[in-house]
């Protein structure tokens, strides 16, 4: 399954995918799923139900970013 989102930009864009895309390395390695970022859109690539996990991931962040609330690193492995 391939899936794409969009993330905001600048600032908030760092609040979602993390300093050195470091959210995005933890959501390959616990999901098994392709993960990237790129110009305000993410594309997620792998079998469904973990592709459907990350996207809820990916979208919760959105949201905290949105919020001007990033997640510390001890929430993010909750999530996944």
């Amino acid at each position: 399954m391939d899936l794409t989102l969009h993330i905001p930009e600048g600032h908030k864009a760092l609040a979602v995918v993390g300093p050195a895309e470091r959210n995005l390395k933890m959501i390959r390695e616990a999901l098994g799923v392709t993960v990237s970022a790129r110009h305000g859109t993410l594309r997620i690539t792998g079998e469904q139900p973990e592709v459907v996990i990350a996207r809820n991931v990916m979208e919760r962040l959105v949201r905290r970013a949105g919020a001007d609330a990033p997640p510390s690193r001890q929430l993010l492995p909750q999530q996944v």
